[in-house]
């Protein structure tokens, strides 16, 4: 049998080589596992290892801590430092047979029930209110000297921590108490060495005694007593008296140091050089080279998805019942060229990596042929930004799919490429801009679980020429993408300074507004303003002006510019409201201009005040309560803006009805508007928008998304006299 001293070593470099395994196998482990089952269970594919993992070990690492803290504050209140000399006799006596230079502080403690010591960086000594004969306390501190010279509380820490990556790893739970066990049969085997029988028996008695004791692991400290497995096996090593063989151990561990040494070596080596070589400038194998386009946007491509769909069309449930208890492992086949992929998967799931692919052969060759295909991840964090998608026809070894995806602009200069391309629109999210398709791609099954990329056309073609042929009957189209446009003029707030750009954003101005005026309002209930505000501004070739204030620091002011910012102009509309907490500006013409200002906010109510210009923004003049309420007094305003100098509209939250009222006097009396045919749950409005000779509204399920998700579009031809109905879209 090993000495305990040496199965120390070995468990704590097992411990070292289970987590550096999990570490750097349990992804592809998970990858062998999920394989074959995602045929079954497709929802595996959802399931990401690593915020499962960090989670795990940081919800049992604190408990840990909270475990510790606990526990420390129960053991040293109340304690009290140990004065009898006999007691200190025999404290100074077993710190120097321990070789410990200055005995640890001792204290008496009523929140303990064994000797212990505990701390890290600041260690004491802890003994329980009983009595002790002086023999069995000159081993008991003797046992926890021996814990401090060898630091223990240490070793005890490191496996704890194990436990705690390794959350769901029995074996490291089974390391750690094989470790905890040879800690205090190392400890005995040490506090026992080279005394007679007399005092191994004494020593060997004290643990029998300590037997009768309901005993529990402490968290992170060294203590006497322990389970009592843990002290019959102390107990049979005490009263061992022959002398095992070091030299076995001693290999042992050092084979094993040599290997852990090895494996951490030649990982760092081999770490060190994948990031050279990607680091590296690799020569360039251009996948394109030497393979055509698929069939794109042409009447041979619309041919060859007639052809598949007069076979028959299909959806996901006829999809899931043609391929179930059917798997491709084991069947591979080989991909050739960039319109081919390996898919061992439901034969959908290689399509982002076709358009990622096809796009890249506009945009950069050179990406293109670098990128790995990422079919176990579907359509989540993929490059290419699905949307929404549906089978049109075919069945599992050859079919014809309607995708609607989105490509972010990165690099304008590869951008215009893909903007050549059929169906291209752009569009704005969250302030980027985004490249918008809807294409129908023709994908059939090759040799073994590759797939190849046939046709590509425009989704609205495919629809229409099987419309025509009646060969998709259950199809339901896609939602109507309504693609909200940027204005080429426009404000924005980067690294603290608010600027401005008449030219698409080529060259951007910065604003002679100090940011502290331009965030300042009284009212900040939902936070403060850390740029400009929006809807407060207005920016066209010939007028620009920005609204801010409404605090008791900076009253309700307006900054114009009629000459691209060469020159600027400040007014003060009004002193009179320190609460603002909205601010809508609109110029429907150089010389007529209207700010809605909201004040007063109670919880969700608010009042709304008009003011107007009639010079371009140099005076201003209060016209009154904006809306049709006697006392201006509603529900949160989500926009004002005005069309023409005489009509404009005003919109209030409200979750049962849509709140849009009008006026076409310039604000001097407002009507509320009932619209026709709202749809259930379409209940938030947001002022219209001109799009050629038509005003659009928008309705929204809730609050806070005007330009996202999807709305109930309604359309005027009598500038907003009457509303018609125009369906459901998505807005982007």
């Amino acid at each position: 049998m090993l000495q305990a001293k040496y199965r120390k070593i070995l468990w704590i470099l097992l411990a070292v080589h289970l987590i550096l395994a999990h570490f750097w196998g349990l992804h592809l482990l998970w990858f062998r596992i999920l394989a074959p089952l995602s045929r079954y269970f497709p929802s595996l594919f959802f399931i990401k290892l690593p915020p499962i993992w960090i989670g795990g070990a940081a919800l049992a690492g604190l408990w840990q801590l909270f475990s510790y803290e606990r526990f420390r504050r129960k053991a040293l209140r109340g304690i009290e430092p140990i004065e009898e000399s006999w007691i200190q006799g025999i404290h100074q006596q077993a710190a120097k047979e321990a070789d410990i230079g200055v005995p640890l502080p001792m204290y008496q403690s009523c929140g303990v029930d064994t000797p212990m010591v505990i701390g890290f960086l600041s260690q004491v000594v802890l003994l329980p209110r009983e009595y002790y004969s002086s023999a069995s306390l000159r081993m008991i501190l003797l046992h926890e000297y021996i814990h401090v010279k060898r630091g223990d509380i240490w070793y005890k820490l490191f496996f704890t921590a194990g436990t705690c990556i390794l959350w769901f790893q029995p074996l490291m739970y089974l390391l750690k108490w094989a470790a905890f066990r040879d800690v205090e049969i190392a400890c005995d085997q040490r506090a026992v060495k080279g005394k007679g029988p007399a005092e191994r028996s004494a020593y060997g008695q004290l643990l029998i005694d300590s037997l009768k004791r309901q005993n529990r692991e402490l968290p992170h400290s060294a203590y006497f007593y322990n389970s009592k497995a843990v002290m019959k096996a102390r107990l049979g090593v005490v009263m061992d008296e022959r002398e095992h063989p070091w030299y076995l151990g001693a290999l042992l561990c050092l084979v094993l140091m040599v290997e852990t040494g090895a494996l951490v070596l030649t990982s760092g080596l081999y770490t060190a050089r994948e990031i050279h070589r990607s680091q590296k400038p690799q020569p360039l194998i251009n996948i394109y080279d030497g393979y055509d386009l698929p069939k794109s946007f042409t009447e041979e491509a619309l041919e060859g998805m007639a052809e598949v769909a007069a076979r028959g069309s299909f959806g996901y449930e006829q999809l899931a019942e043609q391929t179930a208890g059917r798997s491709s492992f084991g069947k591979r086949g080989r991909a050739e060229g960039p319109w081919q992929i390996e898919n061992p998967y439901e034969c959908w799931r290689a399509i982002p990596d076709f358009l990622y692919r096809y796009l890249m052969y506009y945009e950069n060759q050179e990406r293109g042929s670098a990128y790995e295909p990422q079919l176990p991840e579907m359509f989540v964090g993929l490059r290419v930004d699905i949307l929404s998608s549906t089978p049109l026809a075919g069945d599992a070894e050859e079919f014809v799919y309607g995708v609607r995806f989105r490509e972010l602009v990165s690099m304008e200069e590869e951008a215009e490429e893909l903007r050549k391309l059929p169906g291209a629109r752009s569009g704005y999210d969250e302030g980027y801009e985004q490249l918008y398709f809807e294409w129908a791609l023709h994908i059939r099954k090759t040799e073994g679980n590759v797939y190849e990329l046939v046709g590509v056309a425009e989704l609205s073609d495919a629809l229409k020429l099987y419309e025509e042929e009646e060969l998709s009957p259950d199809f339901e189209a896609f939602t109507e993408l309504d693609l909200w446009q940027r204005s080429s003029c426009r404000a924005r707030t980067t690294m603290g300074v608010p600027e401005v750009t008449w030219d698409n954003g080529e060259t951007w101005k910065e604003l002679p507004i100090a940011l502290e005026k331009l965030t300042a309002r009284g009212d900040e209930m939902d936070g403060a303003l850390s740029g400009i505000q929006d809807k407060s501004y207005v920016v066209s070739e010939d007028l620009t002006a920005f609204a801010y204030g409404g605090s008791p620091e900076v009253p309700v002011t307006v900054s114009w510019s009629p000459d691209q910012g060469v020159t600027w102009n400040t007014s003060v509309v009004t002193h009179s409201y320190t609460s603002v907490r909205r601010l809508f500006l609109s110029f429907p013409d150089d010389e007529n201009g209207f700010l809605v200002l909201t004040f007063d906010r109670t919880v969700w109510q608010e009042g709304t005040i008009l003011f107007r210009t009639k010079d371009g923004g140099k005076t201003w003049e209060e016209v009154g309560v904006a809306g049709p309420r006697i006392d201006g007094t509603h529900s949160l305003t989500t926009g004002a803006e005005f069309i023409t100098p005489e009509v404009g509209f005003l919109t209030i939250r409200d979750s049962d009805t849509p709140d849009l009222n009008r006026t076409a006097d310039g604000g001097k009396t407002w009507e509320w508007i009932e619209l026709p045919d709202v749809p259930q749950y379409y209940s938030m409005a947001y002022p219209p928008e001109w799009k050629g000779e038509r005003l659009y509204l928008y309705l929204s399920m809730e609050e806070y998304s005007e330009l996202g998700g999807e709305k109930a579009r309604y359309y005027s031809e009598d500038l907003g006299e009457t509303w018609h109905f125009d369906g459901i879209v998505l807005r982007k």
